[in-house]
């Protein structure tokens, strides 16, 4: 075989595994393309599924912090309501007139006073009570001895005694049956009850030894 022939040869095979080594990389580089956009479609959808439910987490949270929002909102309202209504009470037993008022607080002085204590008017009320608390007071049954007029409290009276001392007025009235009240109000404005009870306002008293809430 000529020397021409043989190279020709050779440049022939060489060419011939060069296509075909060729071929195989693009066949392997089709695999790899293949394999990535795969992988990458998967990552993708991993990512969306994974983005939704934060979303729809994140929006069930705003709600449920809405809906409690309105609720404590809604239940503020109604006790802001509930204590303008026991405020309105105290305020008209307090603008009765004088011998009506004088009336009520003798009533409650006949339902605390056990006998001998001495009564003190507040200073606010000295003026509406002076005439026509003592025959209230008798008309009630309440046997005490009226002192005068003191400074420690503005409105109603104070019953004082070996072993009681208590204020009776309009205020305290409200405020030792204020569950009750709240309740009827409540009910009364609502439909319900209690819900919307908050801290009771109290005036500490000496009552036999204790201390109770008027």
């Amino acid at each position: 075989m000529a020397l021409a022939d043989i190279l020709q040869r050779i440049e022939e095979d060489a060419v011939a595994e060069a296509a075909q080594i060729l071929g195989a990389a693009e066949q392997a580089a089709d695999a790899v393309r293949t394999d990535a956009q795969e992988r990458a479609h998967a990552r993708t959808h991993a990512l969306v599924e994974h983005t939704t439910r934060e979303a729809e987490a994140a929006a069930r949270t705003r709600l449920a912090t809405a809906r409690l929002a309105a609720r404590d909102n809604m239940l503020a309202a109604k006790r802001q309501l509930v204590e303008r209504v026991l405020a309105e009470v105290v305020e008209h037993l307090e603008s009765l007139p004088s011998e009506q008022y004088a009336a009520f607080i003798a009533a409650e002085v006949a339902g605390v006073a056990r006998g001998g204590e001495t009564l003190s008017v507040g200073q606010g009320d000295h003026a509406r009570l002076g005439v026509s608390l003592g025959p209230a007071l008798a008309a009630a049954g309440a046997k005490v001895n009226i002192r005068g007029v003191t400074g420690a409290i503005d409105r109603g009276v104070l019953i004082e005694g070996d072993r009681v001392k208590v204020v009776v007025s309009a205020r305290s009235l409200v405020a030792s049956h204020r569950d009750r009240l709240v309740s009827v109000v409540t009910g009364t404005l609502f439909g319900d009850g209690g819900a919307t009870s908050g801290p009771a306002r109290t005036e500490t008293v000496h009552h036999h030894g204790t201390e109770e809430a008027t």
